[in-house]
């Protein structure tokens, strides 16, 4: 018997917390996410995977969210729908997604930009063709 460590006599929680993070980031970078997905990823608190996330972005970015009510009962509390604004937030959560470990097909990234196409150029960019 060696004395070795193997990842079974490691504290779960080491392996879990990156793996959280990674399927919040593709959530957002798939589509949206809201707090009611909690359930499906198996968190108590999914939100805070995106005040982390937030934290890794330049001043200036941040993910925005909606309050959303079900119409539908009157006794349901208001929950939070998360997505990513722009193009250029996108683009930053995909580098961040990526450098942590996280892996998208060519399709996912290409679906995941194409979001944005109707977006209109930034100011700079039209600027250079009349000057």
């Amino acid at each position: 018997m060696t004395n070795s460590v193997t990842y079974l006599d490691q504290p779960k929680k080491k392996f879990r917390k990156p793996m959280q993070f990674l399927k919040v980031t593709k959530l957002l970078i798939t589509g949206s996410f809201s707090s009611l997905d909690s359930q499906m990823l198996w968190q108590i608190s999914p939100r805070n995977k995106i005040y982390d996330l937030e934290k890794m972005l330049p001043l200036g970015m941040e993910i925005k969210r909606t309050k959303t009510k079900n119409p539908h009962c009157k006794e349901c509390i208001a929950y939070n729908v998360y997505s990513i604004p722009d193009l250029k937030t996108m683009k930053k959560v995909i580098e961040i997604y990526k450098s942590r470990g996280g892996e998208l097909t060519e399709i996912e990234e290409q679906y995941a930009l194409s979001r944005f196409k109707d977006e209109p150029k930034e100011q700079g960019a039209n600027d250079e063709l009349f000057n």
